[in-house]
């Protein structure tokens, strides 16, 4: 099965076009190499995906198409993702830190510059 179509159908990944992305770009592998799309996928595979969340995963079983996300964690593959401590936080590159845990979006009451103030700023410097 191919490897793109398996993330897909599992729902490591919102998409297909996403899973082919992640591919092409590098952030999947499998067994340690780096995957393309259209890898051949085997049982008992090891699944590394460095997407927005950090999984490794081992291939349990094929789906052709998409199937539950409650489902598939029991019945299509095994999740061996390393456990974080509660201080810990995984980035989007898989490197783990504590820098953002406390980190707050600053708001508009907070200082932060309104749209519709930009937009004043922007036009006097036109001027």
């Amino acid at each position: 099965m191919r490897l793109d179509k398996w993330i897909w159908s599992v729902c490591l990944v919102k998409n297909r076009t996403l899973a082919t992305n992640y591919c092409k770009q590098g952030k999947v592998s499998v067994n340690g190499v780096a995957g393309k799309p259209a890898k051949a996928i085997k049982i008992d595979d090891l699944i590394e995906l460095d997407g927005t969340v950090y999984r490794q995963v081992i291939v349990k079983k094929f789906a052709n198409k998409p199937i539950k996300k409650e489902t598939a964690p029991i019945d299509f593959y095994e999740d061996q993702t390393p456990a974080l401590s509660d201080n810990e936080v995984v980035t989007t590159d898989g490197v783990q830190n504590n820098r953002f845990k406390d980190f707050k979006y600053q708001r508009a009451k907070d200082g932060r510059v309104s749209k519709k103030d930009k937009r004043a700023r922007q036009a006097l410097k036109e001027i």
